[in-house]
């Protein structure tokens, strides 16, 4: 006991004195400088200097850095953190140097919200002869840089899965910039220009790019995305953190990134809406490797997982070799040497597949025009946990591909793979796989028919498992919506439930009410024990009144010690009944700590949900003015709002 009064006296004489308990740590974020190191340092320290508030335990030090600096860092260990575009990103994750994305940036554009970008193919409004994406191929094409991943590559790999090569097939011509590339056609320097989505549009608000100067190469639509685009899209820059980095740090700095409101002081002064969960970074992948960018520069320009999608012809020749040998066998008398021949190039053809397939680390299948499995690679059979005797010949769907994503089971009609075969039409979804043992993994994969002409021979299935990337997506959108202190929902996913509510009271006038509580003299908890009896003491109140709520019911906490709670299908009556039952559970709680008994009252305000609710603002407000009536008549008691009073 006289020990503990002695380390209580120590802490009070450091706080009051101003002395560190313990030195925070530093890290060291390292912020691709796309532009010039110092505009990248203003537009980012208000990010660093938000996440000091609320990270503990460690300090975070903002230094801006080229890629070739950022790399150089990471080889020197010297850097903890990493913010950098997406395909510097693969290209570090690829060298093993981060761990996954914490979370990918949401831009404000023009006032739109956007986490992907693309690529946008200009030509000028008169050029008749360039109306698709093949038509650029021997022109003069004007392009930010090679490393610009909107400005250059996203196009580059577009044309390329169209037969045209850059930089073989093109003259290119480098402008340091997407304004200098919008002049530079503007002044007929290039037949056509790349640039990243929302140039344009930015470009003509501001008077510096004539609306009718400029047309949009192939446009593509992408729902819900707002600008001009040529390409595909891909995920805004994400944030990773070395595997150095403690776990708990990681989840604390996610919390804070996900935290960002869009009216936020922070947002609008990086002029971003604010961060989400980790995209999917596969795409961006996909297209270092087509493009051979480092680390893929000796990669083929295939994985093996498409050879059969991508090369039917070759894979339509082994199968005539085959019917050729059996014709011979059959009745044709040919000669020896053409007999060898044949035998030995079906051979190397079979040796080149099964390297193909053995060598993938995606998990690849193919099954007949029946759905029973003709073949599949180790991969595969590594997550599955089956042998190759047990899978060959086998219906896919009914061995371990027939659920649902949500688990549940579905019949062969509904099964993905098997309209693939029915309808010829590719397919990409998430689905559930069932390994031999029974459990179950998440799998993101791509069914492809395979084709002879007009003749379907079966289908074939890349899938990877996603077991992990699912549970940080859950994890990451659990952090987003409670309260790290006491665990029930935070201010913003409680006000996301209560405006919900709202609407399905509009629409079906079903009764509803809200409690709007408050501790009473709570101040005086934490001058007289300390904050952390207070936080003691909100954890208990908070345990004390979910005991008492439904499933249905939902506790948020809006701020220090003030608490609401969502009551569906309630009556006033009923609420007021069990905002009194809580109001003498409070009363007559004692939270022990450090020897004391620490007890304390609530006021509730009783508010009812109407379908003429016409906002969340207004029911707040009635909560609200129900218990600063409680609070002013002396607080330990319920009061319902009155319209009138």
């Amino acid at each position: 006991m006289a020990t503990l009064r002695a380390f209580f006296a120590l802490f009070c004489l450091t706080a009051v004195l101003g002395l560190p308990m313990a030195q925070a740590r530093d890290l060291v974020l390292g912020v691709f400088a796309y532009r010039p190191k110092p505009v990248t340092q203003a537009r980012y320290q208000p990010l660093v200097d938000y996440l000091n508030e609320q990270i503990q335990g460690h300090r975070i030090i903002l230094q801006p850095l080229t890629q070739a600096e950022l790399e150089q860092r990471l080889e020197e260990g010297t850097l903890d953190l990493i913010f950098t575009n997406p395909s510097h990103f693969v290209l570090l994750r690829q060298r093993s140097r981060l761990t996954g994305a914490i979370a990918t940036l949401v831009e404000l554009e023009s006032g739109v919200p956007a986490s992907a970008l693309g690529g946008v193919v200009l030509a000028p409004m008169g050029r008749e002869d360039i109306r698709t994406l093949t038509d650029l191929k021997g022109k003069r094409l004007a392009i930010p840089g090679y490393a610009f991943l909107g400005g250059y590559q996203t196009q580059a790999y577009e044309l390329l899965l169209r037969g045209v090569r850059l930089p073989e097939d093109a003259q290119l011509e480098v402008f340091g910039s997407h304004d200098g590339v919008v002049h530079a056609l503007l002044r007929g320097q290039a037949d056509a220009g790349f640039v990243r989505s929302g140039i344009m549009e930015s470009m003509i608000r501001d008077g510096s790019l004539p609306p009718d100067r400029l047309k949009v190469v192939s446009p593509q639509a992408h729902q819900g995305f707002p600008f001009a685009v040529s390409t595909r899209l891909y995920p805004e820059w994400p944030f990773a953190a070395l595997p150095h980095v403690d776990e708990r740090t990681i989840r604390q700095i996610a919390r804070a990134l996900l935290n960002i409101e869009s009216d936020s002081d922070l947002a609008r002064a990086m002029n971003i809406h604010g961060f989400t969960v980790p995209g999917d970074y596969l795409p961006v992948e996909n297209l270092a490797r087509g493009l051979r960018l480092p680390p893929f520069e000796g990669a083929p320009d295939f994985t093996p997982g498409d050879v059969i999608q991508r090369y039917p012809v070759q894979i339509s020749l082994g199968l005539a070799v085959a019917a050729i040998i059996l014709m011979l066998a059959g009745g044709f008398y040919l000669s020896r040497r053409r007999l060898k021949l044949a035998s030995q190039e079906l051979a190397r053809l079979s040796r080149h597949n099964a390297l193909l397939l053995n060598s993938a680390g995606e998990g690849i299948y193919g099954v007949d025009h029946a759905g029973h499995i003709t073949f599949i690679n180790p991969a595969a059979l590594a997550m599955l946990g089956y042998e190759l005797d047990e899978v060959l010949g086998k219906r896919a769907h009914r061995l371990f591909h027939a659920r649902r994503p949500d688990g549940s089971d579905y019949p062969d009609t509904e099964c993905p793979l098997e309209k693939v075969l029915q309808d010829g039409v590719r397919r990409e979804m998430e689905e559930v796989f069932t390994r031999k043992n029974g459990e179950t993994f998440h799998v993101s994969l791509v069914a492809t028919a395979m084709t002879d002409d007009a003749r379907q021979l079966g289908a074939e299935v890349v899938f990877q498992d996603i077991t992990r990337r699912k549970a940080m997506e859950h994890e990451l959108n659990r952090l987003a919506s409670t309260d790290a202190l006491t665990g029930c929902a935070n201010r913003r996913h409680f006000m996301e439930q209560l405006d919900m509510e709202l609407s399905r009271i509009r629409r079906y006038a079903n009764p509803g009410a809200l409690l709007m509580m408050d501790l009473d003299h709570f101040k005086l908890v934490n001058d007289t024990y300390g904050h952390p009896a207070g936080d003691a003491v909100l954890v208990a109140f908070v345990q004390a009144v979910q005991s008492s709520l439904r499933k249905m019911d939902m506790l948020g906490r809006l701020g220090g010690e003030e608490f609401a709670v969502l009551l569906p299908e309630t009556s006033l009556e009923a609420a007021g009944r069990l905002a009194e039952r809580l109001r003498a559970k409070v009363e007559a709680l004692s939270v022990e700590f450090q020897d004391h008994a620490i007890r304390v009252t609530v006021s509730i305000g009783v508010a009812a949900l109407r379908n003429d609710s016409t906002a969340v603002d207004e029911v707040l407000s009635q909560g609200d003015a129900a218990l600063y009536r409680a609070k002013e008549s002396g607080r330990n008691r319920v009061v319902q709002y009155q319209p009138n009073s």
